[in-house]
Formats: C-alpha cells, structure tokens, sequence
C-alpha cells in the first residue's frame, strides 16, 4: 500500500470508536473531506450505536474487520487505533500485517520491548507504516509561542516550563457506575491486556 499524493479521500476505519477520543476522531473523520471512514471496529455497545448512527459498517473486533478488508467488502486504507493502552502493541501488529497505515494513540506501547516489536513489523516490506498520535505539538498554541521564541518577542529564552489541563468527565478515571460489572476493568489493570477491539 501507497501512501495517497492526490486529495482524494483515504478510507479509514477507527477501532475503539466509542471511547473518550475515539468519539472525537469519528466526529472528524466524519467532518473531514479527506476522509472517507468507511467502518467503526468496537467491542462495545456504544460501538455499535454509533455505527448505526453514522451508517457505518460495525465490526465487533479486529478480525473480524480485517477479514472482511481481506474479501473486499470493506475498503480500509488506514486505522485509528483508539484502544487501551495494552492493546495498541498486539491490534497495531495485526493491523501492519495487513498492509494497513496506523495512528496509534499515544502511548505506543507499554513496554520497550513490545513498541519496538510494532516498529519491526511496519518496516517489514508490504506491512502498513505507524504514526504515534503526539498531536499537542502540532497545537496552535504551540506554534505561536515557538513563532514568539524566534522572533525575539519574548527574549532570550533560558527555560521553559509548562502544564497541559483539560477537563475529563469523571467517568475517565474512576467510572464507578460500571466497573462493578467489570467494563472497565483493562483501566485498571495492566496485566489483562484486551486484544480484541
């Protein structure tokens, strides 16, 4: 797979649809003219009303998914990767393989070890390439305080020190009303990494 040097739209597929930013990155995509998202991979209910929503095909894993890209009757060009943390290593694997481009959401991985195990796998020949998802640099507040820096505008500069706040639903961290049915579980607990999604 190539890399698209016109305008046309790219077809893609965001897996993990219904979480905090993966809602987010449905909005867009849905908004983007440079975007055809063709899919919605969520083992979530929300998933799949928000496929329905959209009138998107739903998938409930990736397999699932990558079976029907395989048959053709899906068109996945690229995949937002909007999972657990655990996930991102064994879903982006399974992704690559498939000749399929990935933004993986930050972070990668969560070892070393297994985040360099998806960049060997995306150097491989015929296997999708991997984008990190550290979109705050490309932040137009960003932008212009490095415009002000070069400038001169703020003299000379010895050090710099900064904090990024935004406000989460308290449903982000401790979403009680259904963790005592265990839906959140993979939050809490890093050794039961999901790999379905």
């Amino acid at each position: 797979m190539t890399l698209s040097a016109d305008n046309s739209p790219t077809n893609i597929c965001i897996v993990g649809a219904s979480g905090l930013i993966g809602v987010r990155h449905t909005l867009y995509c849905l908004s983007s003219p440079l975007v055809n998202l063709t899919c919605i991979v969520d083992p979530a209910p929300a998933g799949a009303e928000l496929a329905a929503k959209h009138k998107l095909t739903y998938f409930s894993d990736v397999d699932e998914m990558l079976v029907a890209q395989g048959a053709g009757n899906v068109l996945v060009e690229g995949v937002i990767l909007a999972t657990p943390n655990a996930t991102h290593v064994p879903l982006g694997i399974k992704v690559v393989k498939a000749g399929i481009h990935a933004l993986v959401e930050k972070p990668m991985s969560v070892t070393i070890e297994s985040g360099r195990s998806l960049i060997a796998e995306a150097k491989k020949p015929g296997c999708g390439k991997i984008l990190v998802g550290h979109h705050r640099r490309f932040n137009t507040y960003a932008f212009e305080a490095k415009k002000m820096i070069d400038e001169g505008k703020l003299g000379r500069v010895l050090a710099i020190q900064g904090t990024w706040t935004l406000l989460k639903p308290p449903s982000y961290f401790l979403p009680t009303n259904i963790l005592a049915k265990g839906a959140c579980k993979w939050r809490y607990d890093s050794h039961q990494p999901r790999t379905r999604a």
